[in-house]
């Protein structure tokens, strides 16, 4: 019974096409937020030191999000908030990042992926953990949003990546820095 199962899912994906990986530029988040809510100390000071977690996408299985596009979305999500320093002993936070789940469904008409990262970000200064946060937010992907179930995975990747990276920034915002 097992081994027919996994023969309909592997002739499903045959039929329906390749899985492909999380699109980076499809995980940032829109920057309609008000940056000027950001804490002052936060500006251009927050280094990415790492992303790990993250899943390569095997194109006969199913859509994964990588540590590297994870980390380059998050960096470009912060850039475009005004918060990211390039430059790491340039800047005042170290944000580490653990990608610890994505829960993703098997089959189904919408599909829903929850990603649950870890956030902790240390000021360099005084080495004092300013953000330990675990963070988990889930997206749906609908059946009209893609008909063919390997790229609905996939959008519902990008989605609950975007939704995770959106909620650590909107954390920045009531973030209180003062000593």
């Amino acid at each position: 019974m097992k081994l027919k199962f996994i023969a309909l899912i592997f002739i499903t994906v045959l039929a329906t096409g390749c899985a492909a990986p999380a699109q980076m530029q499809l995980m940032i988040p829109e920057t309609n937020r008000d940056i000027s809510k950001l804490p002052q100390q936060l500006k251009s000071n927050i280094f990415v030191q790492s992303v790990s977690g993250g899943e390569k996408t095997n194109p006969l299985w199913t859509s994964e999000i990588s540590s590297n596009d994870y980390k380059a979305a998050l960096e470009q999500s912060l850039a475009n908030a005004g918060l990211l320093s390039v430059v790491q002993d340039g800047s005042n936070y170290h944000l580490i990042v653990s990608m610890i789940k994505v829960s993703q469904p098997v089959v189904g008409i919408g599909m829903t992926v929850t990603a649950t990262v870890q956030y902790q970000m240390k000021e360099i200064d005084s080495e004092k953990i300013v953000l330990s946060e675990i963070i988990s937010r889930p997206y749906t992907a609908k059946f009209s949003d893609a008909v063919i179930a390997v790229y609905r995975l996939q959008k519902a990747n990008e989605g609950a990546a975007r939704q995770n990276i959106k909620a650590f920034i909107d954390r920045l915002s009531n973030l209180n820095l003062s000593m």
